[in-house]
């Protein structure tokens, strides 16, 4: 079994946040740079650039839309590891674009990454008062995926890397069988190094009876 990782493509031109978009405020009564944004609140609201967009389109922030038509055959074919909300988009020139857009969010699991991958939980920059996580990097992304923690989802996360979305290949010959455009991939293993994650909770990135199924055992929801 192989694994990739889902990139933004070189083109078309990421799309773009319409206006700003409210999130969460977290505050640490103990530290004040620990002040940060949190979860996002509602919708996505998305300004495409004028050209007729791909069947997945990236914002600049890597939050993944998907349109009708791909959104039709990943569930013909089972893909499993996600859902979607709903997107509000328009092009830039104020027209709505062709069919409609929805966000993926992800629902697929790999587990937490082994400390083989170089990345641990670090204790000294975290902070349990107001529930930072920070973690050390990414040394070696050839043991990043433990199958024995893999739900065996399509496509997952594994933690402390929720921004980076991962694929089975199932999915992976799907869009290529049907020439899907909007997506590029790069086998796991060949992930560049990373110094340090501080990657939020996990239910800022997962749905929230999901994120506190998987995390609060963890400590991470």
């Amino acid at each position: 079994m192989g694994f990739s990782v889902l990139q933004k493509p070189y083109r078309p031109w990421p799309a773009e946040w319409e206006g700003s978009v409210e999130t969460e405020r977290v505050t640490c009564p103990l530290n004040t740079g620990h002040r940060r944004s949190g979860k996002r609140i509602g919708d996505l609201r998305i300004v495409l650039p004028n050209a007729k967009p791909a069947d997945f389109v990236w914002t600049w922030y890597s939050d993944l839309l998907i349109g009708e038509r791909a959104l039709a055959l990943l569930t013909e074919a089972k893909i499993t590891g996600f859902e979607t909300r709903p997107a509000e988009t328009r092009h830039k020139n104020g027209k709505k674009p062709p069919g409609t857009f929805r966000e993926v969010v992800v629902t697929g699991w790999g587990g937490v990454a082994p400390p083989a991958s170089g990345i641990r939980y670090d204790e000294e920059q975290s902070c349990t008062t107001c529930g930072m996580l920070r973690y050390t990097g990414l040394e070696h992304a050839e043991e990043l995926v433990d199958e024995s923690q893999w739900d065996g989802s399509d496509i997952f996360i594994i933690w402390p890397l929720p921004a980076y979305l991962i694929v089975s290949d199932r999915f992976v010959n799907l869009i290529r069988k049907h020439r899907l455009s909007g997506l590029k991939w790069l086998p796991v293993e060949q992930l560049s190094s990373i110094d340090s994650l501080g990657p939020g909770r996990l239910g800022y990135w997962m749905p929230e009876e999901r994120a506190r199924l998987l995390g609060e055992p963890l400590g991470i929801a």
